[in-house]
């Protein structure tokens, strides 16, 4: 059969499949550019990659709605008792409407990647926060023990023993580092530090 006969058919085959196929290498290049966010979330974190997750799920979203409408459109067009075009064109037109369920799938399943991805992103980005809140806290506890000595210290007392003595400084602040250095080894055991 000679495929200039089906006229009008044909040529809307043809145009559309265009725009279709066109999809399928956009939706690779957004894959790739998934993968190395993955990347640098998991090995070289970047705080700034959190724009991209929402950048990507922008674009993600706008393919989600241009590929729907026109999933509907060819759905209603195949099933239609009327035919649009010639009988012997539908079959094209069930390709194009498999690449659009294919495209279809590929978006949820990058949207569902995407979710995943800022998952691992806030997880990341938790833990992250944890081991610094750790850090100060574990910093924070030195300080504080060495500040209570020297705050005991500092005090205008007559009676207290060390202050008659003569090494009684060199005592009060090898104590502190005897106590801040006590506190660092054990907070480096726990694995605070």
């Amino acid at each position: 059969m000679d495929r200039a006969d089906q006229g009008s058919g044909l040529l809307a085959y043809l145009l559309i499949d265009a725009i279709v196929d066109d999809y399928l290498p956009l939706l690779d290049i957004i894959s790739e550019r998934m993968d190395n966010l993955e990347d640098s979330i998991f090995g070289e974190f970047r705080a700034e990659a959190i724009h991209e997750i929402f950048g990507i799920k922008k674009k993600l979203l706008y393919l989600r709605r241009s590929i729907a409408p026109l999933r509907d459109v060819f759905n209603t067009m195949l099933r239609r008792e009327q035919p649009i075009f010639p009988r012997e064109t539908y079959v094209y037109f069930q390709d194009v409407f498999d690449h659009l369920i294919r495209v279809a799938d590929t978006v949820d399943t990058l949207r569902d990647m995407l979710s995943s991805t800022m998952d691992a992103y806030l997880s990341v980005s938790g833990n992250r926060m944890n081991m610094i809140m750790k850090r100060l806290t574990s910093v924070s506890t030195i300080l504080m023990s060495v500040t209570l000595i020297a705050g005991v210290y500092g005090m205008n007392f007559d009676f207290m023993p060390e202050l008659k003595w003569r090494f009684g400084y060199i005592f009060a602040l090898l104590s502190m580092v005897g106590v801040g250095l006590a506190l660092y080894r054990y907070l480096k055991k726990v694995k605070w530090i």
